[in-house]
């Protein structure tokens, strides 16, 4: 007699997506959103709690994760200039 056959157990791999909401630099809140507007070729990086905006020139290899690094870096440069 023969046995069961064993089934295999299946492994879910959860892809990671990248974030679409960010911490803002000034206020501290996660209210800092990406909008490219690509008619008009820029992003605008703006904090819907303190209403701390940049626009930024549209590059077609950046994602919204690297306007935001690029936002940090300005904001970082506009403090310290201050």
């Amino acid at each position: 007699m023969g046995r069961r056959r064993r089934r295999r157990k299946i492994v879910v791999r959860r892809r990671r997506r990248l974030p679409s909401m960010f911490q803002c630099p000034n206020c501290g809140y996660m209210s800092v959103t990406v909008t490219i507007n690509k008619k008009d070729k820029e992003a605008i990086v703006k904090c819907s709690s303190c209403g701390l905006s940049h626009k930024l020139p549209l590059s077609p290899y950046l994602d919204p994760v690297d306007y935001y690094g690029k936002f940090l870096d300005w904001y970082e440069e506009q403090v310290s200039v201050t």
